[in-house]
This record gives C-alpha cells, sequence and structure tokens, in this order.
C-alpha cells in the first residue's frame, strides 16, 4: 500500500521551517517586553527575561534596531523605536477605523451618558489595554486613554477579560500578588476565583471602586468562536450617578452594543 503524498505547498505560501518560526516566537516575545512600566532594556536584562542565550539575544536586537523597531541610547539601553511607533499609530488607525465599532461606542456613550471603551488582554496577559473609548456627554466624567494598561484583576472589564482565560493564565494572574489599586479592589486570591466563576458563567461584571475610587463599571465578554476571551466592552462612571435602576439600564446598553460589535468583528458574545 503506497503512503500517501504531503500535500503540495499552496502557490505563494512559504513553509517555514521550525527554527525560522522559534526566532518569529522569540522576536515578538522580546518586543513585548518594552511597556510604559519597563521601557528600557538592557542586553543582558532582554537575554535573562526571555531566558535566552546573550548571542542569539544581541542578534535579535541587532535586526530589530537596524529596522527601526528598537533605539539604543549613549547607555546601550534599548527602548522601542520610530518603526514601532509608526505601526502603533497605523494599528490605532485600523481599529478607530473599524466603522460599526467606533459607532456602537459612540452610541454606549450617548446612551448612557459615560464613557464607553473595549478592551484587549495584553500580550503577556496581565493587563488590560484600552484600544478604544468614546467619552460621554457629561462635564464629569471618567478620562480612560487609549493604551492604558490596568492590572487584569481590578475593575469590571478587567475581570471580565480575567474570567474568560484559561485556568493557567487565571492562576498566575493570582499567583503575582494582587495589587490593590482601587480602595475596593478585591486582593484576596480565595474571593476572587469566585466571583470569576459567576463572571464566566453570565458574561458580564459590575464592580465599584475597584481600578479607580470614586467610580464604578460595568463590562460584557466579546468571546472568539471558539470561546476563548477576544475583548469585552463596558462604561464607567463617577459612583455620584449610579443607582441599581442605571446599573440595570447600562448593563442592558452595554449589551446591546457589545452585540453589534459582536457582529461587526466576527465574535460571539453570552446572552
Amino acid at each position: 500500500m503506497e503512503l500517501p503524498q504531503q500535500p503540495a505547498a499552496r502557490p505563494g505560501v512559504l513553509a517555514l521551517p521550525p527554527s525560522a518560526l522559534q526566532v518569529l516566537d522569540r522576536t515578538f516575545g522580546i518586543l513585548a517586553l518594552f511597556s510604559a512600566e519597563t521601557p528600557t532594556w538592557t542586553l543582558s536584562e532582554v537575554a535573562r527575561s526571555m531566558h535566552l542565550k546573550i548571542t542569539t539575544t544581541h542578534r535579535i536586537l541587532q535586526v530589530l534596531h537596524q529596522h527601526g523597531y528598537l533605539g539604543r541610547d549613549e547607555t546601550k539601553r534599548y527602548r522601542l523605536g520610530m518603526a514601532a511607533f509608526d505601526l502603533g499609530v497605523r494599528a490605532r488607525r485600523v481599529i478607530q477605523g473599524q466603522g460599526g465599532t467606533a459607532v456602537a461606542l459612540r452610541w454606549l456613550a450617548s446612551a448612557t451618558g459615560e464613557t464607553s471603551f473595549l478592551l484587549v488582554p495584553s500580550h503577556d496577559r496581565l493587563y488590560s489595554v484600552c484600544i478604544q473609548r468614546e467619552e460621554g456627554p457629561q462635564p464629569l466624567r471618567l478620562t480612560i486613554e487609549i493604551g492604558r494598561r490596568l492590572p487584569i484583576h481590578a475593575g469590571a472589564g478587567q475581570k471580565v477579560l480575567l474570567a474568560f482565560m484559561t485556568c493557567e493564565e487565571q492562576e498566575r494572574v493570582l499567583g503575582r500578588g494582587l495589587e490593590r489599586v482601587g480602595h475596593k479592589t478585591v486582593t484576596d486570591p480565595a474571593l476572587l476565583r469566585v466571583e470569576l466563576r459567576a463572571i464566566a458563567a453570565r458574561g458580564w461584571s459590575l464592580t465599584f471602586e475597584e481600578s479607580h475610587d470614586g467610580t464604578w463599571g460595568v463590562a460584557t465578554a466579546l468571546l472568539h468562536p471558539t470561546g476563548t476571551i477576544a475583548a469585552c466592552v463596558g462604561i464607567s462612571g463617577p459612583i455620584l450617578r449610579y443607582s441599581k435602576q442605571r446599573g440595570e439600564d447600562c448593563l442592558r446598553e452595554s449589551k446591546r452594543a457589545a452585540k453589534s460589535i459582536a457582529e461587526e468583528l466576527g465574535l460571539k458574545r453570552l446572552l
């Protein structure tokens, strides 16, 4: 009996050897190290963090430097370069250019009077990242900057993202110690586990003064077709405007916005 032949590569598709894929994985991992909290790194620091040999790390850093994705100052510390900045600007324009997403967030901000937002998990799955937001008409409102990172255990949107991560990812967050961000941040791992199970079951979260003192927020999960977390959509505003009825109204409107955005981006949400 003849063995089946290996399918031929499709025209125009480059079949990369495992070693090349490993280099790509390491390269993206190195770029992900650079953040607002740790904007500069030395060669040895990168190698240590990535568990790589100095020679391997040096080659990758040199290529990134040559292509402008990393710069290096007089102290030989690396930082993100202009090519990375340009890529970020283009990515932001693409995200903001998602017509249905922008329209849904503007509608949500108008309907609730509060700041609406779209959050995604950071590359290391330890933070939320705000990739889009619309501010409501109220003069007193919560301002959320595009690109803002917050610990993924504190706040409505953050908890929604964490609730739909794998058990391993959740335990990595819990094992780092739960920083108190707002004065009502949940810092007890056992209590947070209970809350995450409830959020995963219903698909949304409501919190008070966890990520910012004096504020409240509600957020709804947006999932990939596989059921893994993609993003969350929600609103946040001053707690002085909160009431039980208002919370229910804002949750209903955030679900409507989430449904619209899910349809726009090919995602799904829980009922």
